[in-house]
């Protein structure tokens, strides 16, 4: 009897070349565009994360289609270790306009935080002699909720979307995430605009995505031979270049090569797709 869920998640990409990086490096997050919007309301969110699906194998040309031929099946043991969670998927425009309540609500405390008058009052009053105590409890709640929000924003999504003008239903694909945290020097993005900046620099609409900064590589997903369930390739041609790649390597999926049986055991778990279509 089949399965709708899998004991995989499946990241895939485009490229050839971003595979090869994986199974070298590791997953380095990097920041994506989350639209929230609802009834007329931009709620356009950069979230700096990596993102998966649960799918099985046999249903994965539609997601093939969109995300790319060549892709990484890791354990939901080892997805589950590093923090990944299945997202939200919503429907119902009211719990957008909660949630966004609750956001512009905590932005306007953390904004007047932020003014430098009242980061002056903070400096000059030496352990908050003389600050407004209610101002000061309003402010620290403010960081705790911010932090709550994140870990909320960031695991929503549309139950469906817009692709190539096309709408999809975003909720078949079954997404995990791992989201990096809103701080300093991984600051997500909190409107369209700002996030089309970092996107598109000087509105150059056909730019390649900006790499991940060295802030976000800290946040690196890492993985070892016995997390692997799969490597799916597109077909024969690039199983032999894969091949070939892996008798090179010193790492793999970040951690350093011990015996050259792990090697062969990566090699093992080539899948193409090819394969799936005709065999699965």
């Amino acid at each position: 009897m089949s399965s709708f869920r899998t004991s995989s998640v499946f990241r895939f990409s485009k490229e050839y070349d971003s595979l090869i990086k994986i199974l070298k490096t590791g997953i380095i997050p990097n920041f994506c565009e989350e639209d929230l919007s609802f009834d007329g309301t931009e709620f356009v969110v950069g979230i700096p994360m990596a993102s998966f699906c649960d799918i099985p194998i046999t249903l994965l040309d539609e997601h093939n289609n969109r995300y790319g031929n060549y892709g990484l099946a890791l354990s939901k043991k080892w997805a589950i270790e590093k923090g990944l969670t299945p997202i939200m998927y919503i429907a119902n425009n009211n719990v957008l306009q909660s949630v966004y309540y609750h956001h512009q609500r905590n932005k306007k405390v953390l904004d007047w935080y932020n003014r430098e008058d009242v980061k002056k009052q903070l400096v000059n009053d030496t352990l908050l002699k003389g600050f407004p105590l209610d101002d000061f409890v309003k402010m620290m709640n403010a960081k705790q909720e911010h932090a709550i929000n994140t870990h909320i924003i960031g695991y929503l999504k549309q139950y469906q979307g817009e692709y190539k003008k096309k709408l999809i239903n975003n909720y078949a694909e079954n997404e995990w995430r791992y989201l990096v945290p809103d701080l300093k020097g991984t600051e997500w993005f909190w409107s369209k605009d700002d996030y089309r900046k970092w996107r598109f620099p000087n509105n150059n609409m056909k730019a390649v995505k900006p790499a991940p900064s060295d802030a976000l590589r800290e946040y690196t997903l890492t993985f070892e031979n016995k997390d692997i369930s799969y490597i799916l390739i597109k077909n024969d041609e690039f199983k032999t270049r894969v091949i070939e790649y892996i008798k090179g390597l010193k790492t793999i999926g970040g951690n350093e090569i011990t015996d050259e049986s792990q090697k062969i055991d990566l090699i093992s778990k080539i899948i193409t797709l090819e394969q799936v279509k005709s065999d699965f």
